[in-house]
């Protein structure tokens, strides 16, 4: 359901490069190419070498669209039920979440005699509520401190 704008806009998308091909075909099926390749280079086929330099073009440029909106509906989705969980984590028991952090964080000194503390993207689990909990923190604080707005 949250990705219908998506999907409507992968679709306009593929109907437009459809159309370019269809049309491109077309084209091709007259003789309009030769005769202006003709007209223009005083050669048959240089307008149509050109025609499928730019047919392979947007060939590619629709494959490589399509691969990518895939895999951001995917990650979005992945991302979409970790922010889910966490939520609920966080909601349902702030402290058990802290908690849970701080003995992975021993733990993790422990083992590897180092850790980092704010990695670019968490790495577990009980990382990811945490981090969402000190971002939920901080959003929460900046609410209260600013008038008019309430949560």
């Amino acid at each position: 359901e949250e990705f219908k704008p998506v999907l409507a806009s992968l679709f306009e998308e593929l109907t437009l490069t459809g159309f370019l091909g269809l049309s491109m075909t077309a084209i091709q099926e007259t003789s309009l190419m030769e005769d202006v390749s003709d007209y223009f280079f005083d050669d048959e086929t240089v307008v149509e070498e050109l025609y499928e330099k730019i047919h392979l073009t947007i060939f590619g440029v629709t494959v490589s669209y399509l691969t990518v909106v895939v895999c951001v509906m995917f990650m979005a989705k992945r991302e979409k039920l970790r922010m889910l969980h966490a939520e609920s984590a966080c909601s349902a028991d702030p402290r058990k979440v802290v908690q849970e952090y701080y003995e992975w964080k021993k733990e993790k000194m422990e083992s590897n005699g180092w850790w980092t503390p704010w990695p670019i993207y968490p790495t577990c689990d009980i990382q990811y509520d945490y981090h969402w909990l000190v971002m939920r923190y901080q959003f929460f604080k900046a609410v209260e401190r600013t008038p008019g707005i309430r949560a």
